[in-house]
């Protein structure tokens, strides 16, 4: 038997006896050769792996009788260190928007083999080191087998770690701001967002409205007039908050409705002249005014019509006027008619 490192060779003479004569030595592995002397040796250079090589040598006589011998040549790898990876740090990718690419590298006396992973969602150039990622990786912590070869079959593996991580806040598409009228048009807008990760929950920051996990914003209750700047929110599974800022404004346009309309007749001198003028308003209802304040007197707040003086005969028009508290001014024509039906009295 012959033990050897995997840089040397062996050569062997063997010899063997018969009274015919020796003709033929042969042997069962190409790997060597044997002459019809006996001379054994190497044929290749040997594997850097090692390894342990059972030969079958038969020697022949002139005959065609023969006898044989197992031999074994323990081949010993003359490099069992293996490489020295020099690794970059680990790497943090936020999701969706950061790719992997890094690269290692290792150094052995005796040659680098490929590089290779233990993962198959990622690649590594077998040549270069340089590591990325197969797919579009989900959040999540990865440890990674990252290894290589020497040409002795040496292997070293480094544990990389690759942590993938979701820290952008959701973007939001707001639509435009509302200008709503007071008591007659309600608030429903759609709100959208977009973000790489599932969205969460909206909110807004006012409890005058509601906003639903389909981002429809609406008013939870009658909205006094006035402008709100409202901060509506939404976040995604991993807790990042994405916000806008919207405008809502309520005001009055519609003017108030008189309802007190037509004319009134009264007789001269008798009747003093009150009438009640009534309108109907979303907002509080102030300033009543009469166009004739040479006659009429107008109770600006409560819509009292009354004579100043005695009313001659005939007919007064009159044009009555209210505002609401944001200043919408309606009016309307109002007749008053005084008129003499009482016969005269006479005296004895």
């Amino acid at each position: 038997n012959f033990t050897v490192y995997d840089y040397e060779k062996i050569a062997y003479q063997f010899s063997a006896f018969d009274y015919s004569g020796i003709s033929q030595w042969t042997i069962n592995d190409t790997r060597f050769s044997i002459n019809n002397t006996g001379y054994f040796q190497n044929a290749t250079g040997f594997p850097k792996s090692g390894g342990i090589y059972p030969i079958l040598v038969r020697a022949f006589d002139t005959h065609g009788n023969y006898d044989s011998k197992v031999i074994r040549v323990n081949v010993i790898k003359s490099d069992t260190t293996p490489p020295i990876i020099t690794s970059p740090q680990n790497s943090i990718l936020e999701f969706k928007t950061q790719s992997l690419s890094t690269q290692f590298s290792a150094t052995d006396t005796s040659g680098l083999g490929n590089w290779f992973i233990n993962d198959s969602r990622f690649i590594i150039n077998p040549t270069n080191g340089i590591l990325a990622n197969n797919t579009i990786l989900p959040v999540g912590t990865y440890t990674i087998g990252v290894s290589i070869n020497d040409t002795y079959g040496n292997k070293r593996t480094y544990s990389y770690q690759v942590t993938v991580q979701d820290t952008t806040a959701p973007t939001i598409s707001p639509p435009s701001n509302s200008t709503l009228q007071y008591h007659v048009t309600p608030l429903s807008v759609k709100f959208s967002a977009n973000d790489y990760s599932t969205l969460g929950t909206w909110s807004v920051n006012n409890s005058n409205f509601v906003i639903n996990n389909s981002g429809i914003l609406t008013n939870a209750t009658l909205l006094p007039l006035g402008t709100y700047y409202l901060n509506v929110k939404v976040d995604d599974i991993y807790g990042n908050n994405g916000s806008a800022i919207y405008k809502v404004i309520i005001h009055d346009t519609i003017s108030p409705t008189i309802t007190t309309t037509g004319s009134t007749t009264e007789e001269y001198v008798y009747n003093e002249t009150k009438i009640q003028f009534n309108a109907t308003d979303y907002s509080s209802l102030q300033g009543w005014t009469v166009s004739d304040t040479t006659h009429f007197y107008m109770n600006p707040n409560t819509g009292l019509l009354a004579n100043k003086t005695t009313l001659a005969v005939g007919s007064y028009l009159l044009t009555i006027g209210v505002n609401d508290s944001s200043q919408n001014h309606r009016s309307e024509t109002y007749t008053v008619i005084v008129q003499d039906t009482t016969s005269p009295q006479m005296t004895l």
